[in-house]
C-alpha cells in the first residue's frame, strides 16, 4: 500500500513535517508506527543500499525463531572465528550458549558471532542466508537481498530503510531480541570485562530501547531504533549517514518529531460495561460483559485519522461461566489500523442451572408448549369452520341461482308456448 501510494504519502509527510520544522540531513530515513506499520515520515524510502551491521537484527529473529533449543550449545568453528571486522572475541572451539552468543553479536556487533550463530543453525552462511530472505520477505521487506548474517559489504547484499524499518518492528515484536538489544551492559562468559552495547542511542535518548546500528565504509552509518513512550513505540531506519552525530541527531528528531503526533484517545478502566451475551443452562440468562484491564489508546491525530471502535461478542455462552472467560474484544481503530483490542470477560460468575429449576422451567415451557399448541389448534379449527361456514352460504347461493334460472326457463318455455298456439 505504501508502495503504490508513495508519491502521495510523501508529499503529504514534507509537506506535515515542513510545518513541525523537521529536518533531517540522513540521505534515506523511515519514520514508522510500529503496532500499526503506518509511516510517520519518510525521505526517500525505497533507495537501494548498503545495509552494514543492522543486518544483525534479521540474524538475530532468524536465529532466535528457528534454532530448535534457544539454550542450546554453540561450538565455534574456524571459519566463524576467522570472520573480519568487529568482533565479539569468540574463538575457535569455544562451546558457548546460543542465547550468550545473540549478546555478543547484538551488543559487541560481532561478525564472528553473526557467522556462528548461522552455521549452527542452517550449517552454512549460504544456507542461512535464504532463511534471512525468507523471513524478510514475511516481514513485508520486498526490495531488500541478503547474502550474510554480519553486514559485511557484498554488491548483492542491499536493503532500503522502508524495509529496514519493518525487520526492525518484526524484531521488537520478539520479546527475548527486544530483550537483548535493549541490554546497555552485560556479563559474557568468555570476555572478562562488561559488554558495552554499541547502540549509543540508548544513552542518548531517554525513550530509546533497541535495536542496532551499523557502519561501513561502503554503507556509511545506518541504524534501525526503537523507541517508546506512552504506551506508543516507534522504529527508525536511517542509511547512508555521513557521521554518527548526524544519525543520532536525526533519530532523535524523528522520534520527537513522531511522539508530537500522538494524542490519547481513549482511557479504558477494568470493569467497563459495554454489552450483554445470552447465558445458556445458567441461573442468570444473560451477563454483563465488561472489559477485562486497562487500556490507555494513544492514536497520530494530528495526521488527520479517523477513530473508530469495532465490538466483537459471542453471540450465546454456556453456563457455568467463572468469569474470567474471554466473551470478546473491543477494538479500536485508526482509519482501518488496529491501536488496541481489549479483551472482554462477564460481569461476575454464572452459576449452572440447579436441577431443580431446570425442571421448573422445563414444566414451564411445558406448560407455555402445550397451552401455544391448544391455541393454535383451536384457531385452526376457529379458522376451517368459517371456511366451511363461507362455502355452505356459496353453495346456498349457487343453488338459489340455479333454482332461480330454472324457474325462468320454464316461464320463457311456458309463453313460448302460448304464442304457439
Amino acid at each position: 500500500m505504501f508502495r503504490a501510494f508513495g508519491p502521495v504519502i510523501l508529499c503529504l509527510l514534507i509537506l506535515t513535517n515542513v510545518a513541525y520544522g523537521l529536518n533531517v540531513q540522513s540521505p534515506a530515513v523511515v519514520l514508522l508506527d510500529a503496532q500499526t506499520g503506518r509511516v510517520l515520515f519518510a525521505k526517500n524510502a525505497d533507495e537501494r543500499r548498503e545495509p552494514a551491521s543492522i543486518t544483525k537484527i534479521l540474524t538475530a529473529l532468524v536465529a532466535l525463531e528457528t534454532a530448535a533449543d534457544p539454550e542450546a550449545v554453540v561450538t565455534v568453528s574456524a571459519h566463524a572465528a576467522g570472520t573480519p571486522g568487529s568482533t565479539a572475541l569468540i574463538e575457535t572451539g569455544m562451546e558457548i550458549p546460543l542465547s550468550e552468543l545473540l549478546q555478543g553479536m547484538l551488543l559487541l556487533s560481532g561478525n564472528d558471532a553473526a557467522v556462528a550463530l548461522a552455521e549452527h543453525i542452517s550449517g552454512s552462511v549460504e544456507t542461512f542466508a535464504e532463511l534471512m530472505n525468507a523471513r524478510a520477505r514475511a516481514a513485508g521487506a520486498k526490495h531488500s537481498h541478503f547474502v550474510n548474517p554480519s553486514g559485511l559489504p557484498d554488491k548483492e547484499q542491499y536493503t532500503t530503510a522502508y524495509d529496514m524499518a519493518l525487520i526492525g518492528r518484526a524484531a521488537m515484536q520478539n520479546p527475548r531480541l527486544a530483550e537483548i538489544s535493549a541490554t546497555k551492559t552485560c556479563r559474557l562468559s568468555w570476555i572478562d570485562e562488561p559488554a558495552i552495547n554499541h547502540n549509543r542511542l540508548l544513552w542518548t535518548y531517554a525513550q530509546a530501547d533497541g535495536v542496532k546500528n551499523g557502519y561501513t565504509k561502503a554503507a556509511k552509518h545506518t541504524w534501525v531504533g526503537s523507541a517508546a513512550k506512552d504506551g506508543v513505540r516507534l522504529i527508525t531506519a536511517v542509511l547512508g549517514a555521513e557521521n554518527r552525530d548526524i544519525i543520532l541527531a536525526d533519530q532523535e528528531a524523528m522520534f520527537e518529531y513522531g511522539f508530537s503526533l500522538y494524542e490519547q484517545v481513549a482511557v479504558v478502566e477494568p470493569g467497563e460495561s459495554v454489552g450483554q451475551v445470552t447465558v445458556i443452562g445458567g441461573k442468570e440468562s444473560e451477563v454483563s460483559v465488561v472489559t477485562a484491564q486497562a487500556a490507555q489508546v494513544w492514536a497520530p491525530t494530528k495526521l488527520g485519522v479517523v477513530i473508530t471502535t469495532e465490538l466483537e461478542l459471542e453471540p450465546q455462552v454456556n453456563a457455568p461461566l467463572t468469569g474470567e472467560e474471554q466473551l470478546g474484544v473491543l477494538r479500536y481503530m485508526a482509519d482501518g489500523d488496529q491501536l488496541a483490542a481489549i479483551p472482554l470477560k462477564a460481569a461476575h460468575p454464572v452459576e449452572p442451572m440447579p436441577m431443580l429449576m431446570k425442571a421448573g422451567r422445563y414444566i414451564k415451557w411445558s406448560a407455555t408448549g402445550t397451552l401455544s399448541l391448544c391455541a393454535f389448534a383451536y384457531m385452526v379449527r376457529i379458522v376451517n369452520r368459517f371456511r366451511r361456514y363461507i362455502n355452505k352460504k356459496k353453495r346456498r347461493k349457487a343453488v338459489r341461482a340455479a333454482r332461480r334460472a330454472a324457474r325462468l326457463r320454464r316461464m320463457q318455455e311456458y309463453e313460448q308456448y302460448m304464442d304457439d298456439l
